[in-house]
């Protein structure tokens, strides 16, 4: 994996979250990550409109999410991608294709997705799905748990690569969901680790969603009774790997962690 320099942010999580966003900020600079802040967007989510980086490209898609089409309050935080991008000074390739950045969970040449995208995406099939990623070996799409309320679809909320061939998963789903979910990932050769919690808290879901750089985590902080319990499992999972905490309770609230407010470069 090429090493990471920048790691972006929006101006609206600094304005928003100072506490969170100086601690990220010292963080990374103690890594030797630099800390930008994007001024064009509407709101902090930028992994879901900053373009996708695969192969040495930089892919976007078209970023028209159902769950802000359809939601007048909420479209009028739907950023267009073309002012981040254009701020920042990037080359892009267009992709045809309705899609989050949350939806992309990627080891290299490998992606993974969930079936959000055929419900976005009118008279797709997974043969027309994988021609639209050429640059790609391996194109996975992952089953939704049918009975959550949880409208994005995000693959990032549910698995995060451990190793090209180990994934780890979120452990806050039903039993008979979860069973589906390891036997469809072990049926493609994939090893499976569920990521533990003491106590299912409300908003347990979210320590999947940390910040991965090289050689580095940031987990989300959310229940005193779960974070060492995770960081414990982080650490010996990712060996050369340095985890530090960084408290997320109002972030959490808000439908996303660690990883869906950053995008490195």
């Amino acid at each position: 994996m090429s090493q990471i320099k920048t790691v972006y942010f929006s101006e609206y999580l600094r304005q928003d979250h100072q506490d969170i966003f100086d601690y990220l900020k010292t963080t990374l600079n103690r890594y030797k990550y630099e800390v930008k802040t994007l001024k064009q967007t509407k709101d902090i989510w930028v992994r879901d409109f900053m373009p996708i980086l695969l192969n040495g490209k930089a892919i976007q898609y078209q970023y028209k999410p159902d769950y802000l089409i359809k939601d007048k309050v909420c479209h009028r935080y739907m950023t267009n991608p073309e002012l981040p991008i254009k701020e920042i000074g990037i080359k892009t390739d267009k992709l045809e294709l309705i899609l989050d950045g949350g939806n992309v969970v990627k080891y290299n040449d490998t992606v993974i997705m969930t079936d959000k995208v055929f419900t976005e995406n009118n008279n797709l099939t997974h043969e027309s799905l994988y021609a639209k990623f050429p640059y790609i070996k391996r194109l996975i799409v992952i089953p939704r748990d049918p009975d959550s309320e949880e409208i994005y679809g995000h693959a990032d909320g549910m698995v995060r690569f451990v190793s090209k061939n180990h994934l780890l998963i979120n452990s806050q789903y039903p039993d008979a969901f979860k069973k589906k979910l390891h036997q469809h990932l072990s049926n493609l050769g994939f090893t499976c680790t569920e990521l533990e919690v003491k106590e299912d808290t409300e908003y347990a879901w979210g320590y999947i969603n940390f910040l991965h750089l090289d050689g580095l985590i940031i987990q989300p902080s959310i229940d005193k009774v779960n974070d060492i319990h995770v960081k414990e499992q982080l650490e010996a999972l990712y060996p050369n790997t340095k985890v530090e905490l960084c408290d997320a309770r109002t972030l959490v609230k808000k439908g996303g962690v660690f990883n869906c407010i950053s995008w490195e470069l």
